[in-house]
């Protein structure tokens, strides 16, 4: 079984460090701009920015999501993952700000129910 996780793993990490390939050998320029690797993307694949800055937002989710989804069943290890990993993609400019404060919304609306528990007592 964990075998097929390890799999699973390796396989998305492949598809990531392609894709971070592919947005790099476009232009055969010295100077790698971290900052412009969703408008590579976006150009490779002749889409639109926003889906490129998706597409390189999920490389770094799948990097830092994808092992604490396999490994642990811990929910606020998945969830400090995912607001690590959407932080960083913020930081670093491939993610609009909106889509952090939505997932937010999201996981407090989620956990509502137990926070109201632990402070009623």
């Amino acid at each position: 079984m964990n075998h097929k996780k390890l799999l699973i793993f390796l396989f998305a990490f492949l598809i990531s460090i392609f894709l971070l390939d592919v947005a790099y050998a476009i232009d055969d320029s010295d100077v790698a701009d971290i900052s412009q690797v969703p408008q590579r993307i976006a150009d490779a694949l002749n889409v639109p920015l926003f889906a490129g800055q998706v597409l390189a937002s999920a490389i770094i989710f799948s990097l830092l999501c994808l092992p604490s989804f396999i490994l642990t069943k811990n929910s606020i290890a998945h969830i400090s993952a995912i607001i690590i990993s959407l932080s960083l993609c913020l930081a670093l400019g491939w993610m609009p700000y909106w889509i952090l404060l939505l997932l937010s919304l999201l996981i407090a609306f989620i956990y509502s129910s137990q926070i109201k528990k632990a402070f009623a007592g």
